[in-house]
């Protein structure tokens, strides 16, 4: 089991050539920012090949490809796709770090090109949110990038409405984001595949939250076992992470001064359970309407509703499940026995979520997890590992 680097072209996908090279990090993270940094290999930079090697790196041209490889396969799966963005000589070698995909979309507008600019507006609806979203990606980027797109979803929800005023510049990666932050709004993600069994191009699967199910969730599980010895499980972890809770929830939208749109949404459970009064505020200065901005509002106090709780498990790739097998949003089950911080599992395990998955060159890959729970919606907790039992409906996790 190792690691292969591939060079292709952002734009077609088309494979360019292979890259002799070490791998110092790579890592995709769930509605999060994909890194990688690999390194050219010692002599695989010559003067005879500077020149290839200078237009085969081409920031933003060039597309970084790390494909993890199994012994039995006859083309491996790729962990990691996305342009190169900055390029490094120190005197002996070259460093090439690329950004993942969604990079791109943060550079792209909501906008028509004919002018007048200020006056336009882009309006979808008649659409469920994650059609609305693949809608609005085909109008911004249409075929000029090797996407593959998921089927539309039509429905007539007349809340599924939304409109983007030319005067904000709205970049087509931030309304992405935004949407899922929304109660029930659908989680997104740009998968690397390739086209083919030849590696002819590198393409990007965009999967994307419905109706019925807003979470990236897979239909399978696979099984963690930090409990057996000989087990690929080599460190397990836990966070707690309540620095952004909050019992209500602040929104600015479009305007200045006293003319500023504004919402608020509280919720007084833990205040009357005898936590304190927490406040926070999330600006979104190009909502123009009161009810979307009610919305978005919402969402954020439903998100800051509980601590963030993560587990992190670093496991040998090379071993079942194999890395490649599980991407983001897998349903996975950790089963914990007599650990020093960690209360021991229920039968079959915690049932947890992959929302990071990285590496480095070596066969130990570091997944995060956190709990599998329905985006935005009140969650019954029973026999939780750290999280009180709930009463029905009272948690709204992440």
């Amino acid at each position: 089991m190792s690691y292969a680097i591939f060079l292709c072209e952002t734009v077609t996908g088309d494979m360019l050539a292979p890259l002799d090279g070490n791998i110092t990090s790579w890592k995709r993270e769930l509605l999060g920012n994909d890194t990688a940094t690999v390194e050219l290999a010692p002599g695989a930079l010559t003067s005879a090949s500077r020149d290839l090697t200078r237009l085969n790196t081409t920031p933003w041209r060039t597309t970084l490809v790390i494909e993890w490889q199994n012994p039995h396969d006859a083309i491996g799966v790729p962990v990691f796709a996305g342009p190169i963005t900055t390029r490094a000589f120190d005197g002996q070698t070259v460093t090439l770090n690329a950004a993942g995909f969604r990079s791109i979309l943060d550079r792209r507008k909501i906008i028509n090109w004919v002018p007048p600019y200020a006056t336009q507006s882009q309006r979808w609806t008649g659409m469920s949110l994650g059609s609305i979203c693949v809608s609005m990606l085909t109008f911004v980027v249409g075929n000029t990038l090797p996407i593959i797109y998921p089927t539309i979803e039509t429905d007539t929800d007349p809340t599924h409405v939304k409109t983007y005023n030319g005067f904000n510049l709205k970049t087509v990666g931030s309304a992405l984001i935004d949407f899922s932050g929304l109660i029930n709004g659908p989680e997104h993600d740009f998968t690397p595949v390739w086209s083919d069994g030849n590696r002819s191009q590198i393409n990007w699967l965009m999967r994307i939250g419905t109706t019925e199910q807003p979470l990236l969730i897979t239909p399978s599980p696979v099984a963690f076992d930090a409990t057996q010895p000989g087990s690929p499980v080599k460190k397990l972890t836990h966070l707690e992470d309540a620095s952004q809770m909050a019992t209500r929830q602040w929104g600015n939208g479009a305007g200045s001064d006293m003319d500023t749109l504004m919402s608020t949404a509280s919720d007084d459970t833990l205040v009357n359970a005898d936590w304190p009064d927490l406040e926070q505020q999330k600006d979104y200065k190009d909502v123009t309407v009161q009810s979307t901005l009610d919305d978005a509002v919402a969402g954020d106090l439903a998100l800051a509703q509980n601590p963030i709780i993560q587990f992190g498990l670093e496991v040998d790739g090379s071993w079942p499940p194999l890395a490649g097998t599980y991407t983001l949003g897998q349903l996975c089950t950790v089963n914990v026995r007599e650990h020093i911080w960690v209360p021991d599992s229920p039968p079959g395990g915690y049932t947890m979520r992959v929302i990071a998955i990285s590496g480095d060159a070596s066969t130990t890959v570091k997944l995060s997890m956190q709990g599998s729970t329905t985006h935005g919606r009140p969650v019954n907790i029973r026999n939780h590992m750290w999280v009180p039992d709930s009463s029905t409906g009272r948690y709204i996790m992440t």
